[in-house]
């Protein structure tokens, strides 16, 4: 595994697929942006097929830069995803009751591009208030025992919030960028709450 830092906060896995292109690397597998309760941490994962190709591309990644900004490679033991790894489908779905999701490579979201963290809605919002306000998009559903949309705590012992986040699966990575294209930068229920409440949500890579 290779980390990368240093990248900007709006990177995405298309913009590092990029720079390993440029750079020629030899037997990449997969790029995963590393997240810190879902906010970019200017990191991300590089999985090499082999050990054999890790000094190689870490020579081609010595002068690597995306968005015009230089980045910084390593080495880098297994990366942890806390909801991700080890648990199981049942360890995943406790974790999501919990709010314990948005730590390491895609959040510990296992399918990139499909899920959608929504942030700025009132901290008291019931489930069938998120649900009026996501009415006209195709969610993802109830296979495997997970959850259409979690709802995130903050860290332990910050208690009641005045805004809440949210996780949300989709039913496509169109259908993602379709709801943030749609709701990002909005007000939720101005008519009600006038500015109290911006919206801001992001796709999870």
């Amino acid at each position: 595994y290779i980390q990368l830092r240093g990248l900007p906060r709006t990177a995405l896995p298309a913009d590092v697929q990029r720079a390993i292109v440029r750079g020629k690397l030899l037997g990449v597998s997969d790029v995963a942006i590393d997240y810190h309760r879902f906010i970019p941490t200017g990191r991300a994962y590089l999985t090499l097929v082999t050990p054999d190709a890790l000094n190689f591309n870490l020579k081609a990644l010595r002068n690597a830069s995306i968005s015009s900004l230089p980045i910084t490679s390593a080495s880098s033991p297994p990366p942890i995803s806390f909801a991700a790894r080890t648990r199981g489908a049942k360890g995943r779905v406790d974790a999501a009751d919990r709010g314990l999701f948005g730590d390491g490579p895609r959040g510990g979201v296992p399918i990139e591009g499909k899920s959608v963290v929504l942030w700025g809605l009132p901290g008291r919002l019931t489930a069938e208030g998120l649900k009026g306000l996501l009415r006209n998009f195709k969610l993802a559903g109830t296979e495997g025992g997970q959850k259409e949309f979690v709802k995130l705590e903050g860290p332990e012992g910050t208690g009641y919030t005045r805004v809440s986040k949210h996780l949300i699966r989709m039913s496509s990575v169109s259908e993602a960028h379709r709801m943030v294209r749609a709701l990002h930068m909005t007000y939720f229920m101005p008519d009600v709450h006038k500015s109290k409440y911006l919206i801001r949500c992001r796709v999870v890579y």
